[in-house]
C-alpha cells in the first residue's frame, strides 16, 4: 500500500451492511507493529456474508462490532490482530 503505515486507513469501511456481502476480496495492508491499517472495518448494521475474503497484514484484520454474520473461507495472515469485536456479541 502506498498509505504510511502509521496513518489509519481501512480496505473497506461498511457502517450499515445488513443483509449484503462482501465476497472474493484481498485486502493488503501495512505490515508491522507501526501499521494503523484495518482491512474490513463494521461497527454496525445486521449481518451479511462474508466469503472468500483475504486480510495481509494490518492493525485488524477485521474490526467488527455487527452480528449475526455468515463468514466462510478467510484467510489472515501478519495482522496483529486477526478478528476485534467493538462489542460484547458472541463470534462463532
Amino acid at each position: 500500500t502506498a498509505i504510511p503505515a502509521e496513518k489509519a486507513a481501512f480496505g473497506i469501511h461498511w457502517p450499515s451492511s445488513q443483509a449484503t456481502a462482501i465476497t472474493n476480496c484481498v485486502f493488503k495492508l501495512a505490515e508491522g507493529a507501526q501499521s494503523k491499517h484495518v482491512g474490513l472495518f463494521i461497527e454496525e448494521g445486521s449481518g451479511g456474508l462474508l466469503n472468500d475474503l483475504t486480510f495481509e497484514g494490518g492493525q485488524y484484520a477485521a474490526n467488527l462490532g455487527n452480528q449475526q454474520y455468515t463468514a466462510r473461507n478467510w484467510k489472515i495472515s501478519n495482522a496483529q490482530v486477526a478478528i476485534n469485536q467493538l462489542w460484547n456479541w458472541g463470534w462463532t
